[in-house]
């Protein structure tokens, strides 16, 4: 992902294990350019997005129970995080970086497409009923990637693991001195995190300004639009797992005021750091 990763395991480790921990790195890293990664046309979501409408194709059972996922966090948030905005994420990033607006009508084909109505999965088998629409998991693959190493390492018997991905952070057990890994976030006080995970989504790296209008990276599923002059600048979630906790920050980021993002948040019980 071009992206730097960290992953600190505050186990004794025999040279052995050194190794193993290596290989099990490169297995996952592996799996994610096989499976997950639409800079990769051979991976399975890019055959997805090369897919005629109606046509079924048969995917992994590792793509299968991911989607599943995918599926359940779509209806938590009531489409505020919905992957099948892909073809319009690429076209109006492309246009953005060149000062202009896209052109309606190219806008209007690619809305048609969008919506993970449009997405069908009956065990492996998948389709969909339009041909544009194609999936971007650029908001809950870095999450899903940390997810993978950790529960691989935890699989070898690793009790004390600290896994970060650009910015999205899983812990197990305790740090090495008996306390709580320890994360600090720009702005707020250090967050101490036992087997939980933490993620982060924000405006203030990739936006761009027309005519007067601040257009950010994030586009709203509902609106077919990205965000603008968006009154959230970045939102910080901690869940079990961090898949979860990546999609609901880019999911929180949509609400028109950190207000009305902290109240959605409380009512469904998650934790998160809105400003």
């Amino acid at each position: 992902m071009t992206i730097p990763y960290c992953i600190q395991v505050g186990d004794p480790l025999t040279k052995k294990q050194n190794e193993r921990i290596q290989g099990i790195i490169l297995e996952i890293i592996s799996q994610i350019h096989a499976v997950y990664n639409n800079w990769n046309p051979d991976s399975e979501i890019s055959q997805l997005k090369k897919l005629p409408a109606y046509q079924p194709f048969q995917i992994s059972e590792p793509l299968a129970q991911f989607l599943t996922f995918v599926g359940q966090i779509v209806e938590r948030t009531e489409g505020r995080f919905d992957p099948t905005v892909d073809p319009l994420q690429h076209i109006w990033k492309k246009n953005l970086q060149n000062g202009v607006l896209p052109e309606q009508s190219i806008l209007d084909s690619l809305i048609q497409a969008t919506g993970w109505d449009h997405v069908h999965l009956e065990g492996k088998t998948f389709w969909k009923d339009e041909a544009l629409t194609s999936l971007d998991l650029g908001a809950v693959a870095k999450g899903y990637a940390v997810d993978l190493m950790t529960e691989a390492l935890q699989a070898e018997g690793f009790t004390s693991l600290y896994i970060e991905w650009g910015g999205e952070i899983r812990t197990v057990g305790k740090h090495p001195h008996h306390r709580p890994w320890t994360v600090g976030i720009e702005g707020l006080f250090p967050i101490p995190l036992e087997n939980e995970s933490i993620a982060t989504s924000g405006t203030y790296i990739q936006n761009w300004s027309v005519d007067g209008i601040s257009y950010t990276h994030i586009i709203d599923p509902r609106t077919c639009r990205p965000l603008q002059n968006c009154p959230i600048t970045s939102v910080s979630v901690i869940a079990p797992t961090c898949a979860e906790a990546d999609a609901l920050a880019t999911a929180l980021m949509l609400f028109p005021s950190p207000e009305e993002a902290r109240s959605w948040a409380s009512i469904q019980g998650i934790r998160a750091f809105i400003w």
